[in-house]
């Protein structure tokens, strides 16, 4: 039925039905889809430059926060000051020549200058020996324990506690020093944070808004408002996910402290209708403009491919009349005149452009053949070139000179640098040659070596390292240039920021019959919980987090290359980090020696 119809549609029919199916409708459809994406996307712009606009004080608020509570941190973890906190002194002279010799006030002003508004960090201590007081240090006597944010912290159980204080305008972070757990002083930092600052950033923004700052209760610690009055209860907003709650345009930053606990400042201002004129008025002349030239080109088409097609299909018909008349039966003929007497004049021309379409495809494949056997030829040709070009390149021009440095030392008696030149050479040439991607331990553990002699002539006695490992893993087989990665950070991230010695300790054990694992133990300085996922997240094959572990990520990339499974771990002590790989024997091959640095 619809073959029927279709075959008695004129042409004029077909191209307005084509109009109003495909380019009517979709231009109106495509403009209204467009217009609320771009009210969308304009409202979205409005949301985040709303976000924008608080959180600079939301970062840093969190920052100082955060900066109190490692200020507490590294006053605990200070030996000298608690030394000194602990000490019987045996009189006044006594205490203030101790109090000089280990630096107190230094260390604590040196802390406090880092952030402008940290206020007054003190130290209270009950050391009866204690019998004076400086700026930053005081007897936790009875005054002391009547302040509210002693009773606070007392009652709270804690050992690090934060306490606001609605009526000074200030915050606390509150600590116990008392680190040897022997001491039978009670020794506490308290760090104050002014809070003052907050409301002066929120009046210098446009924006009328309200504060909270929410611990892990439902109730706020404390509230800051610039003007606008919140429709619901402050414990409602604690819980909010969303962006927006009926007329209040709720900003909740969310910040994890690390010995606290959750802390989110919640930002609550009016949520204004947004509606943006000119984007619907474009879009209304858009369409306009857009159907009124789509409706010409398209007359202008129906009436180019009438007059064209009325033109081929007479050329048509006289030519099979002339050419068929004395040998058509009359079966045939009155197919012919059906086809003719229709409206559908496409239908005439179908054979002969069947025909057409035949040679004109098996043209296109042999030219398309052609083309792409030339392509070839040309992509062969040039990576001959490339190849004649890399051939040229001579690395070894490099070691020479490295060697030759290297004799220039020697000859002058300069031993030591002659071998660490020596070793810069080896590990070059190693990290550069790739004819064998699988080594043994024992090579592996020979470049260690050489890398780990390097950073000791860096770091001199900075820098010990321990390499243990039994006879019977050293012909286990692991990628190359594994281990070196670890090791580098290590001692750039380890012992480099280490204050002090630092060990470095390379364990390589059995596991089971089929496995082995080798452990890098390094100074834990400044290894966050985000540090440990990222690298975690690496081993797990996510690469699309932070781009400076380069090392990291290529030697993750390369072990899930070579291995269907294996196992990595993050293992923190108190001062240490170890960082554990998992992976399966192969055969052994040599026997290389240990050594103990």
């Amino acid at each position: 039925m619809f073959k029927k119809f279709e075959n008695k549609m004129s042409l004029r029919k077909r191209f307005s039905l084509l109009f109003i199916c495909l380019i009517l409708f979709p231009i109106v459809l495509l403009n209204v889809i467009v217009t609320s994406v771009q009210l969308e996307k304009a409202s979205s712009q409005n949301m985040t430059s709303t976000k924008y606009e608080f959180s600079p004080i939301s970062q840093e608020f969190i920052s100082d926060v955060k900066f109190a509570f490692n200020f507490t941190s590294m006053i605990y973890d200070d030996y000298d000051i608690n030394m000194f906190l602990n000490t019987k002194f045996k009189n006044s002279q006594d205490f203030y020549e101790k109090y000089s010799s280990y630096y107190i006030n230094k260390t604590i002003d040196f802390y406090a200058n880092q952030s402008p508004n940290i206020k007054s960090p003190k130290i209270y201590s009950d050391n009866p020996t204690m019998t004076g007081e400086t700026e930053v240090l005081a007897k936790l006597n009875n005054s002391v324990k009547q302040e509210s944010w002693y009773i606070a912290y007392e009652k709270s159980g804690q050992d690090i506690f934060f306490f606001v204080d609605e009526e000074t305008r200030y915050a606390s972070v509150v600590r116990n020093l008392n680190l040897n757990s022997s001491s039978t002083n009670e020794n506490i930092i308290r760090i104050v944070i002014d809070l003052d600052y907050v409301s002066d950033d929120l009046l210098n923004i446009e924006t009328e808004s309200t504060v909270y700052l929410f611990g892990e209760n439902s109730l706020p610690l404390y509230t800051w408002n610039s003007g606008f009055t919140p429709t619901h209860e402050s414990s409602y907003y604690r819980l909010i996910q969303t962006d927006t709650v009926s007329d209040d345009l709720v900003i909740v930053f969310d910040h994890n402290i690390d010995n606290y606990g959750d802390m989110s400042l919640v930002f609550v201002t009016k949520n204004a209708p947004f509606f943006n004129f000119e984007i619907i008025l474009s879009a209304t002349i858009t369409l306009l403009f857009t159907l009124l030239a789509s409706l010409l080109f398209m007359k202008t088409m129906e009436k180019n491919y009438i007059n064209r097609i009325e033109g081929l299909v007479s050329s048509i018909d006289v030519n099979e009349f002339i050419s068929n008349a004395q040998i058509m039966d009359s079966s045939e003929d009155n197919d012919d005149n059906k086809k003719r007497k229709t409206n559908n004049e496409l239908t005439i021309v179908e054979h002969t452009l069947e025909n057409m379409s035949t040679q004109i495809h098996a043209l296109i494949k042999e030219a398309y053949t052609l083309e792409m056997e030339k392509n070839q030829a040309d992509i062969r040709r040039k990576q001959s070139e490339l190849n004649s070009l890399l051939s040229q390149i001579n690395p070894h021009y490099l070691f020479n000179v490295l060697n030759a440095i290297r004799l220039k030392c020697i000859i002058k008696g300069e031993k030591e640098t002659a071998k660490i030149i020596l070793y810069v050479s080896k590990i070059f040439r190693q990290s550069i040659t790739w004819n064998e991607d699988i080594i043994t331990l024992h090579e592996e553990l020979n470049f260690i070596k050489e890398y780990l002699a390097i950073e000791k002539y860096r770091f001199e006695d900075k820098l010990s390292y321990e390499l243990n490992i039994k006879e019977e893993l050293f012909g286990c087989e692991v990628p190359k240039m594994t281990l070196q990665p670890f090791v580098e950070n290590a001692c750039v991230h380890g012992v480099q920021n280490t204050i002090g010695h630092g060990k470095i300790s390379i364990d390589v054990v059995e596991v089971d019959n089929d496995h082995y694992s080798f452990t890098i133990t390094n100074p834990s300085v400044n290894f966050s919980q985000e540090m440990k996922e990222q690298i975690i997240g690496y081993s797990n094959g996510n690469f699309d987090v932070d781009t400076k572990s380069v090392g990291l990520k290529n030697t993750f990339a390369r072990l899930r290359h070579y291995y269907d499974e294996f196992k990595f771990n993050i293992i923190q002590g108190e001062d240490t980090v170890s960082f554990q790989i998992i992976l399966p024997k192969q055969s052994t091959k040599k026997n290389p020696d240990t050594g103990n640095k």
